[in-house]
């Protein structure tokens, strides 16, 4: 909804299918008609019929991986902060305010012990 808020006039919402199987509102009266937004929807698991001859799993799997190696998506994160931490952390990490793009979350490592 936030998006269709914000678009511009003609302006192009693509929604990108992260809400498994939870039933989603869209309000797709008065200014989504008046400004004459478009709303397309994608699912990340595949790519185009068009585009699957020329994008196969192992080229988009290097595509993504040569992108995250990109040092200026480090600004987009935040510092780790650890899990056991995160139940008290979590309402301040999701404050529209509080500028997290990316939070970091550092697990326990495992015990080899067994």
């Amino acid at each position: 909804m936030t998006a269709l808020y914000l678009a511009g006039m003609e302006a192009t919402v693509l929604e990108l299918s992260w809400y498994g199987t939870e039933e989603v509102a869209i309000p797709l009266g008065g200014a989504f008609h008046s400004r004459r937004l478009k709303l397309i929807s994608s699912q990340v698991g595949q790519v185009a019929a068009s585009h699957r001859s020329r994008w196969t799993f192992k080229r988009r799997l290097d595509a993504a991986l040569e992108m995250l190696a990109d040092p200026r998506l480090d600004a987009l994160l935040t510092p780790p902060i650890k899990f056991q931490d995160l139940p008290s952390r979590l309402p301040d990490i999701l404050e529209p305010r509080s500028g997290v793009l990316c939070q970091l979350v550092s697990y326990p490592a495992a015990d080899a012990s067994g």
